[in-house]
């Protein structure tokens, strides 16, 4: 899977603001939410996915976007957290590739 030239980043991670959406398109998308508190990050995420720039991509068109657990995939380290990863890799992208 290539990266759209848009989302070539060194960094770790990077906020960006809902007026952004557009540059997440891809193949396949995998987002999270982090929701310390007051269930911010459930307000942000249902606003995103409700949001008319979300609805256009290509990849929410598609089927291709999926929420993923940011404990697993940012926070933990070692074999079992990439074990999980996998598993999500393999419930989403393997489970598609084989219905196509």
């Amino acid at each position: 899977m290539d990266r759209p030239e848009s989302q070539e980043k060194q960094e770790f991670a990077q906020e960006i603001g809902i007026e952004s959406i557009d540059t997440l398109d891809a193949d396949y998308l995998f987002y999270f939410t982090f929701d310390a508190e007051e269930n911010k990050g459930t307000e942000m995420e249902t606003q995103w996915l409700e949001h008319p720039l979300w609805q256009k991509l290509e990849v929410v068109k598609e089927g291709n976007a999926y929420a993923v657990s940011d404990a697993v995939w940012t926070s933990s380290s070692g074999i079992m957290a990439a074990n999980l990863i996998l598993d999500d890799l393999s419930q989403s992208i393997l489970s598609q590739e084989s219905l196509d």
